[in-house]
């Protein structure tokens, strides 16, 4: 098609997990709104999940308006179903496969007479293949990094590491903790990321992740989910990485939180952040109206499943029931292992009828942001997935901490002891979280002095991230970018 004014074009694409997909959808937004023409090229077995999944309902709106296209491509994965398990797939599919299928589709777009040609790829940070897909169509590959900051500068740290002798993890060589540029504190080698040990989930995980970190450095910028004023001694650790380093290295640019401006309420007035109209909602809303202002503690555990170890549930629900505090819980099906068992089917005998004056239980998948913004909500016991750490920030609650795979240990450590808005549990022998512990965290962040003083900093993070100038200005430099290399491919 010929170039016109307003012409740049991006192509997004996701990871197919909820975490990852959901930051794509809010900066397809912000493109439009600046004007950029976005297309999403997703699997097509995925594409029906975008619009009917409970994940993905509250947000797809922010893709169905003027300017966001969705086109679906053959992957030969997705009939496997949305998940992790497909993530696993996507992650050790070789990269002839994926490139082949994506590139039908990007070859559509290149060759379309109905809209501009893409500029640029932006692809998640998982999907390092797409360099690949973009050199093929000689375009450039950005990256959206849907992580922190400080992870990203872990990954572009992984050379040193490894010359340094600190990776592979062995037996020898994880008692010294680890430095990571621009994070602030030194992170036990147990709180590097999963992937990055022995045990990992995923097969093949440590190559997959020293893969995805080669990729990383390649990019030649990387848009980050998160605000300069939240992670400032990383970005001036990567800033300088990108102007001084001896092999080049990406220009990062923060852009979120990617969250919508209403999860920033200061009135408690959540009806539009992630809200539905469903029966569960209303009842989770109903139960919260008839608690006192800032009384309930928020549980839940993320998308990718129920807390790892049963008896967890079990020292939770008696740690809970023990601090007489106010709580909601839930926690949707195992996106792992569908066939778990339910939270409900796992509390103790009889703890949800002597709590349900003060708590409510819910097995189901609940409208978190919405939750989190009620006037009732006065903290959050998370796993610490990133999303989940910008909706607490976004909400201005403390956070109890309790990570489980991925990078959330690492989440955790920035957020006690560098943004100092969280408390950790300590473990006991084994690594078990007690029923006591549990009601002592609970007890400290809800009813004590310790947890004034959690508030009074993550709510001025809130007001940082409310006010976004950082993230702003790094999108419309971003927008400038694009437009300047869609008017020099029209002039040549």
């Amino acid at each position: 098609m010929a170039c016109s004014a307003g012409c740049a074009h991006v192509v997004l694409v996701p990871t197919p997990v909820g975490g990852h997909c959901i930051p794509f959808f809010y900066l397809a937004s912000r493109f439009a709104h600046l004007g950029l023409r976005v297309t999403f090229l997703v699997a097509e077995g995925l594409v029906p999940q975008l619009y009917t999944h409970k994940l993905f309902t509250p947000h797809v709106g922010l893709i169905q308006r003027e300017g966001i296209e969705v086109l679906s491509v053959k992957d030969g994965f997705s009939h496997l179903g949305f998940g992790p398990g497909l993530m696993a797939v996507f992650r050790e599919a070789s990269e002839p496969q994926l490139v082949a299928g994506f590139s039908e589709g990007m070859a559509t777009l290149m060759s379309s007479t109905k809209v501009p040609a893409p500029c640029c790829i932006v692809s998640d940070m998982l999907m390092g293949w797409t360099q690949i897909m973009a050199a093929k169509f000689n375009i450039p590959r950005f990256v959206l990094h849907t992580q922190s900051a400080a992870n990203l500068s872990l990954m572009l740290h992984v050379p040193t590491l490894l010359s340094e002798g600190r990776l592979p993890l062995t037996e020898t060589n994880q008692e010294k903790p680890v430095e990571i540029p621009g994070f602030q504190v030194p992170l036990p080698t147990s709180e590097l990321p999963s992937d990055l040990h022995p045990n990992a989930m995923l097969p093949n995980a440590y190559e997959t992740f020293l893969r995805i970190s080669r990729r990383a450095a390649e990019a030649p910028i990387v848009l980050v989910n998160t605000f300069r004023e939240l992670e400032d001694n990383v970005f001036d650790a990567l800033d300088g990485l990108h102007q001084n380093s001896a092999t080049p290295k990406p220009k990062v640019i923060p852009v979120g939180p990617l969250l919508p401006s209403a999860a920033f309420s200061t009135h408690g007035d959540a009806t539009t952040v992630n809200g539905t109209s469903e029966e569960l909602d209303e009842s989770i809303m109903r139960f919260l109206d008839s608690q006192p202002r800032k009384s309930v503690l928020f549980i839940t555990f993320g998308t990718a499943g129920i807390l790892q170890g049963e008896q967890h549930i079990q020292e939770i629900a008696l740690g809970l029931e023990a601090s007489g505090q106010p709580f909601l819980w839930t926690q949707g099906p195992s996106l792992m292992d569908p066939n778990k068992p339910t939270l409900s089917q796992l509390v103790p005998p009889g703890f949800l009828e002597r709590t349900k004056e003060r708590g409510m239980v819910v097995s189901a998948w609940a409208p978190q942001m919405r939750i989190l913004q009620h006037l009732a909500v006065g903290a959050f016991l998370s796993h610490c997935g990133w999303n989940s750490v910008l909706e607490s920030i976004a909400a201005g609650l403390p956070i109890l901490a309790w990570p489980q795979r991925a990078e959330q240990k690492m989440n955790a450590r920035f957020l006690v002891d560098v943004a100092k808005v969280a408390v950790e549990f300590k473990r006991s022998e084994g690594q078990k979280i007690t029923r006591r512990e549990i009601e002592r965290v609970v007890r400290l962040v809800m009813q004590q002095q310790e947890g004034e003083a959690l508030r009074s900093n993550i709510q001025s993070l809130k007001e940082a991230a409310a006010r976004n100038a950082s993230s702003v200005e790094g999108l419309k430099a971003f927008v400038s970018l694009c437009e300047d290399m869609c008017k020099h491919r029209c002039c040549t």
